[in-house]
């Protein structure tokens, strides 16, 4: 009994602090569209943005099969890669084409749950150190 009540004192402290936060929300939609290149800061942000337009995308087409969603976050996610890339935003403004057509897939296999962000992000890194190794 004693253990349990020290674990619950634990998780007590450790998730009281992170009540007391106090977070400004936008005034208004304008701030959060102004903030739009925000967005598109790195790969963990995309791949969020990827769910919440792939999760639209399949309540408007009533798509319930599971493969059907996965295939569309992967083209939504390539999509939104592309798509900061032809408008310079985010991380992948000075990419390369290769680059972010992986940077999107790789946001897809985040917002399918397949992948972690951060072996997600070491693979990456790993087949563009290797590209560049013959420049």
């Amino acid at each position: 009994m004693k253990k349990i009540m020290l674990f619950v004192m634990f998780i007590g402290f450790v998730a009281f602090p992170m009540f007391a936060q106090e977070v400004e929300p936008p005034g208004n939609w304008g701030e959060v569209i102004d903030g739009f290149g925000s967005w598109f800061g790195s790969l963990a942000l995309i791949a969020a943005l990827t769910i919440f337009v792939a999760g639209v995308l399949n309540g408007v087409l009533k798509v319930t099969k599971k493969f059907p969603k996965q295939l569309i976050a992967w083209l939504v996610a390539v999509g939104l890669a592309c798509l900061g890339n032809l408008i310079n935003l985010g991380f992948l403004a000075e990419a390369t084409w290769l680059m972010t057509v992986l940077y999107g897939f790789g946001a897809g296999l985040v917002a399918n749950g397949l992948f972690d962000v951060a072996i997600v992000h070491a693979i990456i890194l790993a087949v563009e150190s290797a590209l560049n190794k013959d420049k």
